[in-house]
C-alpha cells in the first residue's frame, strides 16, 4: 500500500509540474496573439475596404488558408483545380484580387517557391 501511495505522490507531483508548464506556454501564446492582433489592426487600416470584406468572406470559409499560392502545374494549392491562362495573367499582374473558380480562395504567386525560381 505504501508503494502505491508513493507512486501516486510521484505522479501527482509530475502532473502539477506539467500543469505549470502548460500554463506558462498558454500565457506566452496569449501574449503573442495579442501582439499579432495589434499588428493586424495596423495593417487592416491600410487596406481597401472592399478588398478587406472580400478577404474576410473567404477567411470565414477557409480560416486556416484563405490565401494560397499557385501550386505546380498552375493549380490552386487549396483545391488543386487547374487555372486558366486568363487567371494566371491576372495573378501575375497583381493588380486585383484573383480567386480560384473552384474553391474561392484568394490566389498569389509565391516568388520564393521552386517553380518560380525555375522559370
Amino acid at each position: 500500500m505504501a508503494a502505491v501511495k508513493e507512486k501516486l505522490a510521484e505522479k501527482t507531483e509530475e502532473l502539477e509540474k506539467r500543469e505549470i508548464e502548460i500554463k506558462e506556454i498558454f500565457s506566452t501564446l496569449e501574449e503573442r496573439q495579442a501582439t499579432h492582433l495589434k499588428e493586424r489592426e495596423k495593417i487592416v487600416e491600410k487596406i481597401d475596404k472592399k478588398q478587406l470584406e472580400q478577404y474576410e468572406r473567404v477567411r470565414e470559409r477557409f480560416p486556416a488558408d484563405a490565401v494560397v499560392p499557385l501550386a505546380a502545374g498552375d493549380n490552386c494549392s487549396g483545391c488543386f483545380m487547374h487555372l486558366g491562362p486568363q487567371a494566371l495573367v491576372q495573378i501575375a499582374r497583381g493588380e486585383e484580387i484573383v480567386r480560384c473558380r473552384g474553391c474561392g480562395r484568394i490566389l498569389y504567386i509565391d516568388e520564393n517557391s521552386e517553380e518560380s525560381r525555375e522559370e
